[in-house]
């Protein structure tokens, strides 16, 4: 009895560390950018992305998301530092559809 008891607690055990966490998802908000920055370009017939700039806020806001992320690959101080002078990011999608939808929801307030 002992002996299954051990073997069910390490099943149950393994079976809550083998989850899948979940990720943080990226919300981007239309005060966080400057919308005279936001412009899509082309890439293929099926290949888009959205440039944009941030305001100072949202580019603090953007850092310090990323830096909570643990996918996220790590920043030196010198990175940031420069990064917060431009401020700029893109997105990309696989339909124009899908960029001009993402447009559309980054400029209304």
């Amino acid at each position: 009895m002992r002996t299954i008891l051990t073997l069910l607690l390490a099943m149950v055990t393994f079976g809550v560390f083998a989850q899948e966490q979940p990720v943080a998802a990226r919300r981007i908000l239309p005060e966080d950018i400057e919308h005279a920055s936001i412009q899509m370009v082309r890439f293929s017939t099926s290949s888009f992305a959205v440039r944009f700039s941030y305001t100072e806020a949202g580019a603090k806001k953007a850092l310090a998301s990323w830096e909570t992320d643990p996918k996220h690959p790590v920043m030196s101080a010198d990175w940031k530092a420069g990064w917060m002078k431009r401020r700029t990011d893109k997105c990309f999608f696989q339909s124009e559809s899908a960029a001009t939808e993402f447009m559309k929801n980054i400029k209304s307030k």
